[in-house]
């Protein structure tokens, strides 16, 4: 019987001070011989080597020969509550729900070290390292690969920021960094570079030998910026001129930042360089005393923001530039959410989000991360919240120097998507792969990795970003529709790994931040979607509620049993519109668990929040699918009550004053080009409707119009008109 050091580490890469008082508990007893019953020992706060805190201890325990699994986990104090388990990531058995971590004694050696991340935000990536002989951060590159031969780091040239499939583009003047891979992880790692400031804002690509002993050149999927601004691809566009603002960032090289500096200006001069500022002194001022934002999403008056579209009169999509000077507007509006559709990294600089490749990048050629956080403390000073969709469904179809054969070419080693056995069990090699009903094939959500990557984006978020809530893309994708491309079968194995990735989102998220308002796309009306992940749920606050959006839009196809006003309203129906089965759909329950909301339980009132949409649309043309549908938000506990929402009227429609008869002469029906803002059609109008009434219409404040059309799915810039009008909608 021999006695092994083993040293435990619980390292939160979060750089906010958010917990205390770890225990650790594991499987050993007081002599250090393995044991059922679970013992604690208190564990020393530490800071990590990548500068967060963490917590640490070392148990000695025995060698008996049988070579047992040692489970452990930890106790922690946290902003959610006291003595919480720290654990929130699953076994990976899919069947079960267990969470702790496992390991088994090293024979080779005397001592080990079982390390548990909670996010992997400052594993994965450039990232800064610190040491307790030197006061400045080092740098250390880490790279998941497991299928790779070798790895090495090489740098671009700053002016142009890309490296061709053939190596052009790397700099002579920088040699390459090699990567090893110590261990069984599919992790390699740098040797710590000392001098992370010489190294800050360079551009650089991982260098890979696949499986097939190709060489080939990707991005960093966990980097925090890309360098190219623009929408080209140069191998696809001999064109290019060379330089970062035309280059598409999806393709470009990764840029080496330090996460913990904010740029002082919101657009810094071009000739100069940016001054940073600590990111603790930039958020220093993030509120406005008095004026607090909304903390439930009872309590939510949301406006869709597709921040593309506000190109109005620009030869270009919108940036956060146009976002910006958007807020005075919405904040006279009465506006306290934005939910701006998907920011991360996509292919181009015209698209709807609904793809990335980069989940840690803010869309480049939208203004990047810092401008994100300019944005989101303007927003925060104005008391509005700011929530963020995402998409774990599906990747970017083009994703080939991201996640696409990362290191591999064979299909069941491509390693960010989920493969069914072997290419040879398929007549076609793509049979193995697995739609959801998304516009691409399903992530690898057996891969704790791959499941990490959207956890860890999403508490990079929250943390980093300062952001209120997120918007998840057709969670059904990711729990419940996965079917093997060859022949529709069910993949039940994929649904569990999908609850799974949703259980440990949701729990870390509620650990970082409890109040954070997580909403799903789901269209099941499995009650579990918004129950707390403690008791077999979700674990979201509040789901779309999609009947809404077709009884008021009508544009999608196979709803015609809805009302669809806007449609019938638009394009000169002559019935009469159904405004009662309307007002019927107002007050629904579609979403209720038998629980109460937290504003019920304060005897408020509870409400609907409200949505305003712009720049999207759902169904319609092109690859567009139910993924990119945005509907109201209802929380768990839906009560009957008045619903806000903006409607889309050049002048205020009579009806909602109460009268019988409409001439809506004035609605206007405007086909727009996308993104420039020029008209692509004509201008419709339509002749005299009779509608019944539906008492108790106000109008009260001045509301965006929203010009959007199937043919297209794209809005001009908002622009305040007379007559627009934010109408309540009460209850008949």
């Amino acid at each position: 019987m021999a006695t092994k050091t083993v040293t435990f580490l619980y390292l939160t890469g979060i750089k906010s001070p958010l917990f205390s008082n770890a225990i650790l508990r594991g499987s050993w007893d007081e002599t250090g011989h393995y044991s059922d019953l679970w013992t604690d020992t208190p564990m020393l706060e530490i800071t990590g080597d990548d500068g967060c805190p963490a917590f640490q201890a070392t148990i000695p325990l025995q060698d008996d020969g049988d070579d047992p699994f040692f489970h452990w986990g930890v106790r922690l104090d946290g902003p959610e509550r006291p003595n919480q388990w720290g654990i929130p990531t699953e076994v990976p058995n899919p069947y079960s729900v267990d969470r702790f971590r496992s390991f088994r004694l090293n024979a080779e050696s005397d001592s080990q070290t079982e390390r548990y991340y909670l996010t992997f935000s400052r594993r994965l990536g450039a990232n800064k390292v610190y040491s307790e002989t030197d006061a400045e951060p080092a740098l250390q590159f880490s790279v998941w690969a497991p299928n790779a031969q070798a790895v090495q780091v090489v740098f671009g040239l700053p002016d142009s920021g890309y490296i061709a499939n053939d190596g052009t583009g790397i700099d002579p003047t920088r040699p390459p960094i090699p990567l090893v891979k110590p261990s069984d992880d599919g992790i390699w790692r740098s040797t710590i570079l000392p001098g992370f400031k010489t190294y800050e804002r360079l551009p650089y690509m991982y260098q890979l030998v696949t499986a097939q002993g190709e060489t080939v050149y990707r991005t960093d999927i966990f980097s925090r910026s890309q360098i190219g601004c623009g929408g080209i691809n140069p191998e696809n566009n001999p064109s290019w001129p060379g330089t970062i603002e035309t280059l598409d960032g999806a393709i470009s090289c990764s840029l080496i930042i330090d996460p913990d500096t904010i740029s002082r200006d919101f657009e810094p001069p071009s000739d100069q360089a940016p001054v940073l500022v600590p990111a603790t002194e930039f958020w220093a001022d993030e509120f406005t005393p008095n004026l607090p934002l909304p903390a439930h999403v009872d309590d939510l008056v949301i406006y869709e923001l597709h921040i593309g579209s506000l190109g109005f009169g620009k030869d270009q999509p919108g940036d956060l530039t146009d976002a910006l000077a958007l807020l005075d507007y919405l904040t006279a509006l009465g506006i306290n959410t934005i939910e701006l559709l998907p920011m991360a990294e996509f292919t181009g600089s015209i698209a709807w989000g609904y793809g990335g490749t980069h989940h840690f990048v803010i869309e480049s050629s939208a203004g990047g991360h810092d401008q994100y956080r300019h944005f989101v403390r303007e927003c925060h000073r104005r008391g509005i919240a700011v929530l963020q969709d995402v998409v774990y469904n599906h990747y970017n179809y083009a994703a080939d120097r991201a996640q696409w054969q990362y290191d591999s070419t064979r299909p069941e080693d491509n390693i960010y998507y989920w493969y069914e056995g072997h290419s040879s069990d398929y007549a076609h090699s793509d049979g193995g792969y697995l739609d959801n009903g998304s516009s691409g094939w399903t992530p690898r959500f057996s891969e704790e990795v791959v499941r990490q990557q959207f956890i860890s984006s999403a508490a990079f978020l929250i943390d980093e970003m300062h952001i209120d809530g997120l918007r998840v893309d057709l969670t059904q994708a990711i729990h419940r529709d996965n079917v093997l491309h060859a022949n529709g079968h069910l993949v039940g194995r994929a649904n569990q790994f999908g609850q799974k990735l949703l259980r440990e989102w949701s729990r870390t998220l509620k650990m970082i931040r409890p109040n954070v308002m997580l909403i799903a796309e789901d269209h099941t009306g499995w009650d579990a979607v918004t129950k707390p992940a403690a008791g077999g749920g979700l674990g979201f606050d509040a789901t779309w509620y999609v009947d809404f959006y077709h009884h008021l839009i009508g544009d999608a196809k196979g709803q015609d049993s809805k009302a669809r006003l806007l449609e019938k309203a638009g394009f000169g129906y002559n019935d009469p519109l159904p405004m009662r089965q309307f007002a019927a759909s107002l007050h629904q329950r579609p979403v209720q668990h038998g629980g109460f909301s937290r504003i019920a339980r304060r005897s408020r009132k509870p409400r609907r929040p409200a949505v305003g949409k712009h720049g999207a649309d759902d169904g319609g043309g092109g690859q567009q699918r139910r993924n990119d549908a945005h509907y109201p938000v209802l929380g768990r506990n839906a009560l009957p009550n008045g619903f806000w929402f903006i409607a889309a009227f050049r002048r205020n429609p009579d009806v909602f004053h109460g009268r019988r008869n409409w001439r809506p002469e004035s609605l206007q029906v405007r086909y727009i080009h996308p993104f420039t803002g020029r008209f692509a059609g004509r201008t419709q109008r339509f002749g005299r409707q009779h509608v019944p009434v539906l008492p108790g219409f106000d109008c009260r404040q001045q509301a965006t119009p929203v010009h959007s059309q199937p043919e297209h799915r794209h809005s001009a810039r908002p622009r305040q008109q007379p007559g627009d009008c934010l109408q309540k909608v009460a209850r008949p």
